[in-house]
Order: structure tokens, then sequence, then C-alpha cells
């Protein structure tokens, strides 16, 4: 049987070699199009400190480690003794500033009938100007007194109002409605302004974040579903949420271990995840399903 010439062949062998290379170049654009797009993460809770505005010693905290707290309740306090003896000072103070002006108004009012008394006498000839001038000096002296009799009292109420806001200050409020994560100090210990009594989280809601590179960035929008998989549920998926895609674009951590992973453009994910039977836990690591990446839609 006869060959086929050689210049049949060749076209041939290059037709099949292109056509297996675009079969195999779709098979992996095919792939890449439905490979799911999974990020790991760490779950995490929003944490607020509850800490003092002013220094003291405390004199109660009033919840646990693992206690439910609402907002606004109390959840420790300062002790009160020092701004006790302020108020009762300022109250001192502000009572002997109301004397001082119910005397100097009563100065004052006997200083301006002796001065209308001497002004018409002047205005008759029957005194001199000497005695004239000292009266309307008296007069000015009793008003002045006054002014600053009323300006004491202001600064005294004033005091007692910043006493007030004060004594609020020593009582501790929870901020937000959540569970204490941790006790940080006990009664009896001394604190400085600004330091932690107790740590509270919000634990109904989990975070997660997560990088994504840059490549399969359009997969993903803000309030797309997402099925969130920890490893203490290993046959369970937990339903979340995107809740921000970060605006600019960083190189992948450093903590990752490939070098060429290391240098990939990757955009921060935010996952929201409802943890309203409490079964997740801050710390958990945690993979996230992009359910619209999966198959492409």
């Amino acid at each position: 049987m006869a060959r086929p010439p050689r210049k049949v062949v060749i076209p041939v062998v290059l037709a099949l070699v292109a056509a297996a290379l675009l079969v195999y170049w779709g098979v992996g654009k095919l792939r890449a199009r439905y490979r799911p797009l999974v990020a790991a993460g760490t779950l995490e809770a929003v944490e607020v400190d509850v800490s003092p505005i002013l220094p003291g010693r405390l004199t109660a905290v009033l919840f646990d480690e693992g206690d439910a707290v609402a907002k606004g309740v109390e959840v420790a306090a300062l002790d009160e003794a020092e701004l006790d003896a302020a108020a009762a000072g300022a109250a001192a103070g502000a009572a002997a500033s109301n004397e001082r002006i119910t005397s100097a108004r009563a100065a004052l009012t006997s200083a301006e009938g002796d001065f209308a008394k001497l002004a018409a006498a002047f205005d008759g000839g029957a005194i001199t100007r000497a005695e004239y001038d000292r009266a309307r000096a008296r007069r000015d002296a009793a008003r002045a007194d006054l002014a600053n009799a009323v300006a004491l009292a202001a600064q005294a109420d004033a005091n007692r109002a910043q006493l007030e806001a004060r004594r609020r200050e020593v009582k501790l409020y929870a901020p937000e409605a959540g569970v204490v994560l941790s006790r940080n100090l006990e009664p009896g210990e001394v604190v400085n302004a600004g330091t932690p009594v107790l740590t509270i989280a919000d634990l109904s809601t989990l975070e997660l974040h997560v990088f994504i590179p840059e490549t399969r960035l359009g997969l993903v929008g803000v309030g797309d579903p997402v099925k969130v998989e920890v490893d203490s549920y290993p046959h369970e998926e937990f339903a979340g949420r995107v809740k921000v895609i970060g605006s600019r674009a960083a190189f992948t951590p450093r903590n990752v271990e490939s070098k060429e992973d290391r240098v990939t453009l990757v955009f921060e994910v935010t996952v929201r995840v409802p943890n309203g039977d409490g079964r997740l836990k801050p710390g958990m690591p945690a993979d996230v399903i992009f359910i619209k990446a999966v198959g492409g839609r």
C-alpha cells in the first residue's frame, strides 16, 4: 500500500496537534471557569473594651467571663469617696456664694440710696465735690462686689455640674450588647483612665477576613451569599454574606508559604457570618466558598 505523500502528512499532523492544543486550552479554561473560589481565614468577633474616663479604685465589677450583657447596663464602678468630698466642698462654696450675693445686693441698695441723696445735695450746693465723688465710688464698688459675687456663684454652679458629670463617669456601662470575653481587673485595684476593665464582644455575628486574587475578584460582589466551613463541624455549612470588598489591592500577606503566591495582588474581603446559636467561636479557622463563583455564574 502506497504511503501518503509527505506534503500531505505534515499538514495533517500539524492540524491534529493544533486541535489537541486547542482542546487542552479549552479544557483548562473551562476548569478555571468552573473551579470553586475558596479562601481561608479565621473567625473574629468585634470586641469592645469597657474603660473608665477617670482614674480611680474599682469598687465593683458586676459581670464575669461568659456572661451576657445588654446594651447600656452598668458593668463596673469606681470609688466615689473623692467625688463625695469634692461635691460637699462645692455645695458649701455654692451656699457661701449665694450668701455673698444676698449681702452684696443689700450693700448695693444702701449705696445707691446714699448716692441718690448726696447727688441731690450736691446739685443744691449742700455738699462738696469730694463728698459726691466718694459716694459715687462707694456705689460703684458695691456694684462691682455684686458682679463678682454673681460670677463666683456661676463658677460654683459650673463646678457642681462638672462634679455631677464626673459622678456619672465613675459608672461604666456596656456600649453594646454582647458576651464578656475577659474580665481584666478586680474590685480594689487602681485603674488608670483608658485601661480596659472588661472586654465585650457581640458573638451573634462573626466576621472573616480573607484575600481574593485580583484575577478572580470579578466573581465576588458585596451582598453575595457564601458558604462557611469549619473543622469543628466537618459535615456542616454555615451561611454568610460578603460585607465589604477592599478598595485597594495589596500583596498576599507574607505568612503565605509560596513565594509565587506572595507576589500575587489580592483584595481583602470581609464576610459576615450569623451565629445565633453561638456554636461558632472567635479564633476558629474557616474556609469561605463563594457560591456565585461556583460554575462561573
